[in-house]
């Protein structure tokens, strides 16, 4: 930049509006500013945000008056060029804003903006019978206390929508409202504690040990618990309330250790990321089939930069992802593993623990604001960490968005699954589509796993754009489970069944009674019948809140919503003809039990 020339910066605010909004930068803060770090503006009149600075330049905007970035909140950027460019590619693709991706990228705590805060006003003159009853309970809250927040009105009054009387107050001069911004990324500390240098040498503590009084047998088990967790931990210093736990004694002995010069605690910031404590494993062996698969992936990286595993249930598909991902960590990049759900991804944890042990990190929706932001850190300073070993991210779709700069292979797990695509609130992505492009944006290559592949999916490696690398046969080999299907119209027609049970169902569920097995059967209906219906208009009684049909549920006698939880009675008459003729159409779960209890009257169900 040109000395003495004016800078601005065109910054991405959390909102769905079609554009970035340029500010001018104060000369204090021009060193400071770059692409990707977090600034303070105002937007509007009186409301506070952190928005993204995409560029820095010295062309100013016309027609409107340029405010000032009012702070800056990183000193390096949190969001990379890689990532603007593939945020670019989400919001011209899923036709949204650059505010929508920016709002589901970051993690909460990234995401500031301002709070009104609601202060008494010096000029009001303490008229307080100008004032109705709600104003009044305001203005009595803030001469008790100094400020309040807009939920501290709204949970006073009672009220969901208090701007009314706060608009009134202010007109009447009796509050003033002003803009805060809080930092909500706070590190956390733990008290630890260690013993003083004079009782480090062995002979020193034999020497405490001994001369201690019997009366003092509790400090005698901290300090053996303290040496023993050291041991194990191969560490100076333990954590505080794990001591306390171990030793089973309450803080007064840690504190006379600590009186008499033996122990000392100390505060120490800590990661909410847990750190893996157990032995590194090696990998596990795979066999012919899985080897065959792996061999087939490597040398279709060669021509492709996506590959199709697909490979049939329990086939061990994780078993050739973990290979791959060691393959890349070797090499110091970084690797990311998509689940579609967070239930899979905690299964997995444990599972690829024992492998790669703290190079793994996890994130995902259930993770609170604070760990998110601590996950996307670590993943950020991997850049520029000299001792980097290469990382390992599992996570479900949002973790597509964590800001990435050395990653070598995305690996998709289950890619026909459902779950991947965002559908509320905008952007509406595919995780599994934006995993693809976010990979090649980094020259990454990217492995989709399935034992049924999508029909574009399937398409795609059909036509060459995608590799194809199959897997056939199951873990151990075992045999795929028989599947038969069973026509129930036809087998009605030639009496082949009862109720809604076919007669080869109702056998084969006798031979597995008779060998002392359990049976499972699922059917997608809750409750008795999932409707009601007039025989003679096709009326059906349906939720007032949903307008969805209402399910018959026996055993309560009821009529009830399973979205909102709507229950009313069960009609006796039509409510549209007024005939009584009405009856019930389908089955649930409810119905099933009913019926099996008495073909099966000795089985438990």
């Amino acid at each position: 930049m040109e000395v003495g020339k004016k800078v601005f910066v065109d910054v991405i605010l959390p909102l769905p509006l079609p554009d970035v909004f340029t500010y001018a930068l104060p000369v204090e803060l021009v060193t400071s500013v770059f692409p990707g770090v977090r600034v303070v503006v105002q937007f509007g009149k009186q409301k506070i945000y952190a928005g993204i600075v995409q560029q820095v330049h010295e062309k100013p905007p016309s027609g409107y008056e340029v405010k000032e970035v009012l702070d800056v909140l990183d000193e390096r950027p949190v969001i990379s060029d890689g990532q603007f460019k593939f945020w670019k590619w989400i919001s011209d693709y899923y036709l949204c804003f650059p505010g929508d991706v920016m709002a589901a990228a970051l993690p909460s705590a990234l995401k500031l903006q301002s709070e009104s805060r609601i202060v008494k006003n010096d000029a009001f003159d303490g008229d307080v019978s100008q004032l109705t009853d709600r104003e009044y309970l305001v203005w009595e809250a803030l001469e008790m206390q100094q400020e309040l927040s807009i939920s501290d009105v709204s949970k006073i009054l009672s009220l969901k929508h208090v701007m009314p009387v706060l608009k009134n107050l202010v007109l009447k001069n009796v509050i003033s409202v002003r803009e805060e911004m809080e930092e909500r990324v706070k590190p956390r500390f733990v008290d630890r504690v260690r013993l003083m240098p004079d009782f480090i040498a062995e002979e020193k503590l034999n020497a405490l040990l001994d001369g201690l009084p019997k009366k003092a047998a509790r400090q005698v088990d901290l300090v053996m618990a303290f040496l023993q967790m050291t041991r194990l931990e191969s560490s100076a210093d333990v954590n505080k309330s794990l001591l306390l736990k171990k030793a089973n004694v309450n803080i007064s002995v840690l504190s006379a250790l600590v009186k008499k010069g033996v122990m000392e605690i100390f505060r120490q910031r800590e990661d909410r990321v847990g750190r893996y404590e157990g032995p590194l494993l090696p990998l596990n062996i795979l066999n012919n089939w899985q080897q065959q698969a792996l061999a087939g992936i490597q040398e279709a990286f060669d021509q492709h930069k996506v590959v199709l595993l697909h490979g049939v249930t329990s086939s061990g598909k994780t078993e050739v992802y973990t290979y791959l991902i060691a393959e890349q960590l070797a090499l110091g990049k970084q690797v990311l593993y998509l689940l579609p759900e967070i239930a899979l991804t905690t299964q997995l944890i444990t599972r690829l623990q024992r492998h790669f042990g703290d190079r793994l990190l996890v994130y995902h929706s259930r993770f609170n604001e604070q760990e998110r932001v601590e996950v996307w850190n670590k993943v950020l300073e991997d850049n520029d960490h000299p001792d980097f070993r290469g990382r390992l991210v599992i996570g479900a779709r949002s973790a597509m968005f964590l800001p990435f700069s050395r990653l070598g292979l995305v690996s998709v797990d289950e890619e026909h699954d459902h779950s991947f695509k965002q559908d509320d609130p905008a952007p509406r992505y595919n995780a599994r589509d934006g995993a693809v492009v976010m990979a090649a944006h980094q020259d990454a290559k990217v492995v989709l796993g399935t034992a049924t592949p999508s029909l574009e999916t399937y398409f795609n490696a059909l036509s060459g754009k995608y590799a194809l690398v199959t897997l056939e046969k199951r873990h151990a080999e075992l045999e795929l489970p028989d599947v038969s299907l069973v026509d129930m119209k036809e087998a009605r027609k030639r009496k082949e069944a009862n109720g809604h049970f076919s007669n080869r169902l109702l056998d084969e569920m006798q031979h597995a009674f008779d060998q002392q097995q359990q049976v499972i059967l699922f059917q997608n209906r809750r409750g008795f019948a999932p409707y009601f219906e007039c025989n003679t208009c096709s009326w059906t009684p349906l939720c007032l809140n949903c307008d969805v049909s209402l399910t018959y549920h026996k055993y309560k006698n009821e009529m009830r919503c399973h979205y909102c939880g709507y229950v009313t009675t069960v009609p006796k008459k039509c409510g549209a003809c007024g005939d009584q003729d009405i009856r019930m159409k389908g089955y649930g779960t409810e119905r099933i039990e009913e019926e099996l209890q008495l073909i099966f009257p000795d089985i438990s169900i």
